[in-house]
């Protein structure tokens, strides 16, 4: 495509003036003659000027939701000649801004790269526009609007900022204790890790009693919690998991809080499975332990969205009983509206007791918490708090019901579901329940 640039709109802005006033200044023929030329000069220009471009882009292989990145754009100009060009570079429709903006001077037959930054507001995968290159031409009277389609995928993950507590979580004397030995013991299932002074609260069983009577008072035996357990994560993408907390969907929420878990797990020794489910089973990563399975379940949950359906729990949980049989601790992240809507789920979560541990995480809906407890001052108002004190209502009862068959229920607000998560497992952990 062709365009003509600003020197050649002066130029014929100028000689249709000449014109104008040719009778009484400039012969016919001078005006004549100057627009040939012109004519002429803006003909070859556009012929002689036939360049072609090719893009490269460079960014980070992993991209952060919300955190700001650096994209570099590499043009490189295979026309003998240097071109002044202009360059409008399509960032995905997840990014802001939505494109980075460029002018300058491309080398004969060399490169010339410029950066602009982008900042990624969505999970997932998406493609990066076309380049618009619009290329001044040797004369300086035409354009030249190249468009490049290179298929740059960005792979865009949960942001990871907030996982650097549950690195120093990890460090931290509640996680490990330092010096202690680890002696198998028979029938404890757990290996034993230290002594310690008695507490309100210990088992009698865990007590000491050669310790006890060497030091004259109650000595308690701590054990680490045992390793190699399993632990799969059941990951909800139905319709109610799409709707918003801040602004943020439940699912993400529980996508940034299975990663935090999963990290601890992993750390502790455990393996890590993930089931992904609305109506169908969407991801089935069977249980397994360090670094690259991590990486794997990243890659099945980045780019998980939420369904336009309510989750079929039966079939999810007959799925991953064929698949799986050895005693597991069962994380279910789903959301709950009353006792009726979450049947299936309670039934099949007592269905897996005493085989599997049980665990369900929920996302403790701020917004309406926050509105049950305002003061009504109008109808409105009034109205909105009658309808959030029922949603309430309900959801405790609902999850009333899981915790009377022995179902662990974690409910917290958005910041700080992950720790709750956490502390929640490591709890079982140290109990020896699962």
């Amino acid at each position: 495509m062709i365009s003509f640039t600003r020197r050649t709109v002066w130029l014929v802005a100028l000689s249709a003036a000449g014109h104008l006033l040719a009778p009484w200044l400039i012969p016919w023929a001078v005006v004549a003659l100057v627009l040939a030329c012109l004519a002429a000069a803006i003909l070859l220009d556009a012929v002689i000027t036939r360049p072609v471009f090719e893009v490269e882009r460079r960014y980070a292989a992993q991209l952060q939701q919300s955190r700001e990145y650096e994209i570099e754009v590499t043009i490189s100009n295979t026309f003998r000649r240097d071109l002044f060009i202009e360059v409008e570079d399509c960032t995905p429709p997840s990014m802001t801004p939505e494109s980075g903006l460029f002018a300058g001077v491309a080398p004969g037959r060399g490169q010339v790269s410029f950066a602009y930054r982008g900042t990624p507001m969505r999970r997932g995968s998406f493609e990066f526009g076309a380049t618009f290159i619009r290329a001044t031409g040797v004369l300086g009277l035409v354009r030249r609007k190249v468009v490049l389609h290179r298929p740059d995928v960005a792979r865009v993950f949960p942001n990871l900022d907030d996982f650097r507590k549950f690195q120093l979580f990890l460090r931290s004397p509640f996680f490990h204790t330092p010096g202690s030995r680890r002696v198998r013991v028979a029938g404890e299932g757990a290996v034993f890790e230290s002594l310690r002074d008695y507490a309100t609260g210990d088992e009698y069983s865990r007590i000491d009693w050669k310790a006890t009577a060497r030091m004259r008072k109650p000595i308690t035996r701590e054990y680490e919690p045992e390793r190699n357990q399993n632990v799969i994560i059941m990951m909800d993408t139905g319709r109610l998991m799409g709707a918003t907390v801040q602004n943020v969907t439940k699912l993400d929420y529980a996508i940034r809080t299975a990663l935090a878990l999963g990290i601890v797990c992993i750390a502790k020794g455990d393996n890590v499975g993930l089931v992904s489910f609305d109506r169908e089973v969407r991801h089935f990563l069977a249980p397994h332990k360090g670094k690259e399975h991590f990486v794997k379940i990243m890659d099945a949950l980045y780019s998980l969205y939420p369904a336009d359906v309510d989750p079929d729990y039966a079939h999810a949980f007959q799925y991953l009983l064929r698949k799986k049989s050895r005693r597991s601790l069962i994380v279910v992240f789903t959301d709950l509206v009353d006792a009726d809507a979450s049947k299936a789920l309670l039934d099949w979560l007592c269905a897996l007791h005493p085989r599997h541990a049980r665990l369900c995480i929920l996302l403790e809906d701020s917004e309406v918490r926050d509105l049950a407890a305002v003061s009504p001052r109008d109808e409105d108002t009034m109205f909105r708090k009658d309808i959030a004190m029922t949603l309430l209502e309900k959801k405790r009862y609902a999850t009333a019901r899981l915790k009377s068959k022995g179902v662990g229920v974690v409910e917290a607000r958005p910041e700080q579901l992950s720790l709750a998560a956490v502390k929640a497992y490591m709890d079982l952990k140290h109990s020896r329940k699962f």
